[in-house]
């Protein structure tokens, strides 16, 4: 089913009018530049799901059977992608959902990649860069050129994402946790004992790391 785009009557009455010149009927080429041109008039519209009246972004099709949730069931499964439905990723071990058309989740390689050389992350939303070269939302705090977090318009600096449930804190939380680093949220020390935090991609707090030697030399 098609409609159409909204102030483009007209364009579609000229067509019909004054077709487009030196076309023939049978003409290939010339199809396809009409083609091209009701392409860019009519939009398409998405098709009612199954034996309901709407499509799957407003409720029709399959469902989730997961209780309380109102998501669509992927694929052949009673599942929405959340909980558990359609393709899984292939990397074994992994429970999440392949992205697209790969047989891997985003973690492992699945979906569109970043195009910036070198970098092997995910693409972001409909950019083709990661969130670290530009790719994704972006904050809307002015001036601000850090990645929106989650269904947020803000980075975590600024209030975006999930925040810590702390009484009266802020900071933003966390990885999976509920809690900034302050307060015992993201990944901890595995050092025995040590609750500190984790630092970058190690496992271990700042105490507990390696020691870096530094020298400093004074010139001049």
């Amino acid at each position: 089913m098609w409609k159409l785009n909204q102030g483009r009557e007209k364009d579609v009455l000229n067509l019909i009018v004054n077709p487009v010149p030196e076309v023939k009927p049978i003409d290939v080429k010339n199809t396809e530049v009409v083609t091209d041109v009701l392409n860019q008039i009519v939009k398409p519209v998405p098709s009612a799901q199954g034996k309901t009246d709407k499509c799957i972004t407003h409720g029709g099709g399959p469902r989730c059977s997961q209780p309380d949730c109102k998501s669509s069931a992927k694929g052949k499964t009673g599942k929405c992608i959340t909980h558990g439905g359609g393709n899984r990723c292939s990397q074994p071990g992994c429970d999440k959902s392949a992205i697209g058309k790969t047989d891997k989740c985003k973690g492992h390689g699945g979906g569109p990649r970043c195009s910036q050389p070198g970098c092997d992350k995910s693409a972001r939303g409909k950019t083709d860069k990661c969130i670290t070269h530009g790719g994704g939302n972006r904050c809307s705090q002015p001036d601000c050129k850090s990645g929106a977090i989650g269904k947020t318009d803000k980075c975590k600096g600024h209030g975006g994402g999930n925040r810590c449930s702390q009484p009266g804190c802020k900071s933003g939380a966390e990885g999976k946790t509920d809690k900034c680093k302050r307060h015992g949220g993201g990944n901890r020390c595995s050092q025995p004992g040590c609750d500190k935090s984790a630092i970058g991609k190690t496992d271990k707090c700042a105490s507990h790391g390696e020691v870096i030697d530094v020298q400093i030399v004074l010139t001049g």
